[in-house]
């Protein structure tokens, strides 16, 4: 007798693993191997890749790969919800037991944020707003000198020597030390 049930034109099995590859499957489905998948595919739950890997960006890891080399083809990863009513669309990088960040859309204003937080919850490091406004929190730096934002149209830098203070207005900017 057959480990494997006839129902009209499908077949199934339930009564254990099945293996591809292996004589030993330890999931209800286990390839060892490559695998090749035309068309769409959906996973209704976590989908992990695990493997060790320093030497390539595409072992071990997600990767999207357009081979073409041609004009307009892209190679798009997609983080989406489903519309106004649903969470929000991040991506989450995360240290085990140590510290994580996260990116994406927040679903109740429409803005871009980075965080510091592998959830996306408060702790907001960037804000892009529609409108392209750009919020960041806490001090920014470059060659050296420490930018930081003072009010809603204030730039101020430590030279080294002191403070230089930019105040923006609708003529331009004005300098001020």
């Amino acid at each position: 007798s057959s480990q494997w049930t006839t129902s009209g034109t499908s077949i199934y099995y339930n009564g254990g693993n099945v293996g591809i590859g292996t004589a030993t499957p330890t999931q209800k489905l286990d390839i060892r191997g490559n695998i090749y998948i035309s068309g769409s595919s959906t996973f209704d739950g976590q989908v992990t890749i695990s493997k060790s890997s320093t030497a390539s960006p595409d072992t071990g890891h997600l990767y999207c790969y357009n081979p073409t080399n041609s004009s307009g083809q892209h190679a798009i990863a997609c983080v989406r919800v489903a519309g106004s009513s649903g969470g929000n669309a991040y991506y989450s990088m995360d240290i085990a037991s140590e510290y994580g960040w996260s990116m994406g859309l927040q679903n109740s204003d429409n803005c871009f944020y980075i965080r510091r937080s592998w959830n996306f919850s408060t702790n907001d490091a960037l804000k892009i707003d529609t409108s392209a406004n750009v919020t960041i929190s806490g001090n920014v730096y470059n060659n050296g000198g420490t930018y930081y934002t003072h009010g809603k149209d204030t730039l101020q830098r430590d030279s080294g020597s002191g403070w230089t203070r930019f105040y923006g207005d609708t003529n331009g900017v004005a300098l001020f030390n």
